[in-house]
């Protein structure tokens, strides 16, 4: 198989995602096991919905872009009629999932794989026969489903129900023998074991597949334009294969989901997702319960301009007893007694709060003058670089925990001392921003005007009281505001196309608000509502118009650019 392959695919997942049609129970998910670290599934069904709500079609929507396609060979195009008609479904699901395996000593093996469904197995395989770049030699017929490999860890299996691409990555270790000698990579048996995997899903027994959990079954009760559930196994297959040997890692990692559903909406991309956490660390999150946001800088931060704001509320005592459950905290308090600390100095300086605003974003081109170290006159240059007002406040928790862990900061020379409490060092201060801290509050910030001009407590911000009322009561906030981030920098480049491009980006969306429920039963819910500057219609119509808008900016640019060549004239050399 070549690179035509790797394009046939991609086309046809392009095609699924738009065209097909969904259905409400994912038989195919069968063949995905339980330990997958990522399920995603999209709905093709649904989405052709949104997209006929807006009067499209894929079809019409690729005649957007007719120039681009007389790029594509008669040849090409055939394949893709032949492809469309080889007996692959396009009126299911379509899923992809990733999973991790391996150990420390012979790295780890990341297999990237998409299932879809199968209408025809005769047509298929006359079609994949018909293909001249693939070799029928490795074509092979096992128990459960055919199989064909490539040279380059690409492989396909198929039966009846489904076909199943798949694709591992391992990055490779430099090995040397005894001789200093290196070591090939063993091609043959990273084909087998790539065989071997396969194998494994096609024969997967019930209580093995990720539809054994039902966190990813639930998802299904809920219509959505896709799904997705990830789970720690990933991270759980990283760490033990590595030397680190933590004790109860597996008890706190195993049987850990988080879900989420995404819609297209009118007027937004809605999100909705939640983290279900097995006993054990259940257990802790229940005990150790964070507070609710303070919404007080978000709401007078110094500026109309508001980019975004980060809102963080915990319980430092969390990590206490993430350390006590793991049983490695005697091993963190003789770390830190080297240095002269304890856990609980780290641990309970903070109150538990961190809020973060930044505005007034921009990028700027100012004259910078270099001074000279060998005696002649300092230089100037220009410096393109990023502006903007930001303020980061942390308040303090306890005070003889805090003391102890900024004396010692002192002592390493990273803060300074000074009357009333710590500011920065010279070193520090050299980069331009403000830091400040006392027993009630951590503060860095842009400058130490915009932090007085915070204090002084006379203006507000210009967020909208909507946002607020979304933070209300959850224990992580986020505003992103798409609008006043992009026109900062349209309105400080120069470039028309990308001026352009930007303009029509900003004139899609408007702002990301992303919020986070405490813990509640064994499980924490979050949100996150991308909206759109156009409220009428359904997003998935306006992301695909900004897409045909960016298309003719860009072919428009090129065509000005090659009408300036056409008639400019010659040097003569």
């Amino acid at each position: 198989m070549n690179k035509k392959i790797y394009q046939i695919f991609l086309i046809a997942a392009v095609a699924f995602i738009v065209a097909s049609c969904g259905k409400k129970v994912p038989k195919q998910a069968k063949y995905i096991p339980k330990d997958a670290s990522a399920v995603v599934v999209i709905n093709p069904k649904s989405l052709d919905e949104k997209l006929k709500s807006g009067n499209l079609s894929l079809d019409s929507f690729l005649n957007r872009f007719k120039d681009e396609m007389k790029n594509f060979s008669l040849d090409d195009k055939k394949k893709w009629e032949d492809f469309k008609n080889s007996g692959i479904s396009l009126e299911e699901n379509i899923f992809f999932f990733m999973l991790q395996s391996g150990t420390y000593q012979k790295g780890i093996t990341t297999s990237s794989n998409l299932l879809v469904s199968l209408k025809d197995k005769e047509k298929f395989e006359k079609f994949i026969k018909s293909q001249k770049e693939f070799k029928a030699e490795n074509l092979s017929q096992e128990k459960d489903f055919a199989y064909l490999s490539s040279d380059d860890n690409l492989s396909m299996a198929w039966n009846k129900e489904v076909v199943l691409l798949t694709f591992n990555y391992k990055p490779y270790k430099s090995n040397y023998d005894s001789a200093g000698n290196y070591i090939e990579p063993n091609k043959a048996e990273e084909k087998a074991a790539q065989k071997t995997a396969v194998t494994r899903y096609f024969s997967l027994k019930d209580h093995e597949s990720i539809t054994s959990v039902s966190y990813f079954n639930d998802m299904f009760k809920t219509k959505a334009d896709g799904y997705f559930l990830s789970s720690t196994a990933g991270a759980l297959n990283y760490l033990t294969a590595t030397p680190l040997n933590i004790p109860k890692l597996q008890e706190l990692l195993e049987d850990n989901y988080s879900t989420a559903t995404f819609s297209f909406e009118k007027g937004s991309i809605d999100v909705v997702s939640t983290f279900y956490a097995n006993p054990m660390l259940s257990s802790i999150l229940k005990k150790y319960s964070g507070a609710k946001v303070n919404t007080h800088l978000a709401e007078f931060f110094p500026s109309q301009h508001l980019n975004g704001t980060l809102l963080f509320s915990f319980n430092p005592e969390l990590f206490d007893g993430l350390l006590k459950e793991l049983e490695i905290k005697g091993l963190l308090e003789s770390v830190l007694t080297q240095v002269g600390l304890t856990s609980a100095d780290v641990f309970k300086a903070l109150k538990g709060e961190i809020n973060m605003a930044l505005s007034d974003f921009s990028i700027t081109t100012k004259e910078v003058i270099y001074p000279s170290y060998d005696g002649s006159s300092p230089y100037k240059s220009t410096k393109t670089t990023p502006e903007f007002k930001f303020i980061l406040t942390a308040p303090v928790g306890d005070k003889v925990a805090f003391n102890n862990l900024m004396n010692k900061g002192v002592e390493y020379g990273f803060i300074a001392k000074t009357s009333t409490g710590y500011g920065a060092t010279d070193m520090m201060a050299s980069t331009g921003y403000y830091f400040s801290a006392d027993e009630k509050i951590i503060v860095i910030a842009s400058s130490e005007e915009v932090y007085k001009a915070y204090v002084a407590n006379k203006t507000k911000s210009n967020i909208s009281s909507d946002v607020l009322s979304e933070f209300s009561g959850k224990t992580a906030a986020t505003f992103f505001d798409i609008n006043s981030f992009l026109t900062g920098i349209i309105n400080s480049t120069k470039e028309v196309q990308l001026q352009k491009v930007l303009t029509s980006v900003n004139n899609t969306f408007k702002n990301v608000v992303a919020t986070t429920n405490n813990f509640s039963g064994n499980s924490i819910k979050s949100n996150v509502k991308v909206k759109m500057a156009n409220d009428k219609d359904n997003s998935l119509v306006s992301i695909l118009n900004m897409i045909t808008d960016v298309y003719n900016i860009t072919k428009e640019n090129k065509k000005a650019n090659e009408s300036i060549e056409e008639v400019a004239p010659s040097s003569g050399y």
